[in-house]
């Protein structure tokens, strides 16, 4: 195959998924830290749907909070990894007695994909360097976002999609 054949990926929309301990007195400092790293929030959405609170509230404690943060403007895909390690040293450094106060998912919307990434391996993940994996979370098809088998809950919830359809 000639090198002209060789394609740009298209451009991404950074995203954060957020879940945070309500009585957490940092969350307006970390929105701040994360809108000088990687620009302003352009749209913030409370969705109202989270299947999965009870499974965190285990570990971070309740009640818990959840957004999607939408950034102004277009990342390189190829600054993942730095965002998702950046994160988890957020995550990392709040943490209370060893137990997280906001959990921190970076991700990135594209016209085709959207895409998640994590520290865990699974067979529907690519590995990039750095010991971390690329999710596919929806596909773009016939004008809206479909989710996958693998795709979590609350992603799949038809609500979410609407987030991501608007903001592609």
């Amino acid at each position: 195959m000639p090198k002209a054949a060789i394609y740009p990926p298209t451009q991404a929309k950074l995203f954060f998924a957020l879940l945070w301990r309500e009585d957490w007195d940092g969350f307006n400092h970390f929105l701040h830290e994360l809108e000088n790293q990687w620009g302003n929030i352009k749209r913030d959405y409370r969705p109202s749907f989270f299947p999965m609170v009870k499974y965190y509230e285990k570990e971070m404690g309740a009640p818990l909070s959840r957004a999607f943060l939408f950034i102004e403007g277009k990342v390189d895909r190829a600054e993942f990894a730095k965002i998702k390690k950046w994160s988890m040293d957020w995550e990392d450094k709040t943490c209370l007695q060893e137990k997280r106060v906001i959990n921190i998912d970076p991700g990135l919307l594209c016209l085709e994909q959207v895409l998640l990434i994590s520290t865990k391996p699974y067979a529907h993940r690519i590995s990039i360097p750095g010991n971390l994996y690329i999710e596919l979370t929806y596909i773009y098809d016939r004008g809206e976002f479909k989710p996958l088998p693998w795709t979590y809950p609350d992603y799949s919830h038809r609500e979410t999609i609407e987030i991501f359809e608007s903001e592609r």
